[in-house]
């Protein structure tokens, strides 16, 4: 399923309020999800490329295997999502909150999570562990303001 005008540009569901809904496979590319409420959702498949999701509320979600590339999730509420096998590539994490999230299998680095706040019981992708997040925050924390991090040799 694609949301799209007839003109063909990206759907703009700002603000809207999506519980419960199943949305499995479908393809919201570009679109503007900004502040859209998805909580216990299923995305399962979903294409969010290039999405602007700042602000949404995923709580509960079904995201497994979803694309989420280049995606905005500045300050998004992924808790106890399930984001299992979802590839994360160059999405924005700052200020998002992943306490209790799946990430297992997940295509993330430690750069972009050390950017959101990760509970004890988030489930990290093989590989990375929470005290390698808790060292990337650290890190980011002694940077002269204006610095920007870049990863580690």
């Amino acid at each position: 399923m694609t949301f799209a005008f007839q003109s063909g540009r990206p759907i703009d569901l700002h603000s809207t309020n999506l519980p419960g809904v199943n949305f499995e496979d479908i393809r919201l590319t570009a679109g503007n999800i900004r502040n859209v409420k998805w909580r216990r959702t299923i995305l399962k498949r979903a294409d969010l490329t290039d999405a602007i999701a700042t602000e949404a509320n995923f709580t509960g979600a079904d995201l497994r295997e979803a694309k989420l590339i280049r995606t905005d999730l500045q300050r998004a509420i992924l808790v106890d999502t399930d984001l299992r096998r979802a590839n994360l590539t160059d999405a924005n994490l700052d200020g998002a909150d992943l306490s209790s999230a799946d990430l297992r299998g997940a295509k993330v680095t430690v750069e972009q999570l050390a950017l959101a706040t990760v509970s004890p019981e988030t489930e990290l992708p093989a590989g990375i562990t929470h005290a390698a997040v808790a060292a990337a925050k650290a890190a980011r924390r002694d940077l002269p303001e204006g610095a920007i991090a870049s990863p580690a040799p």
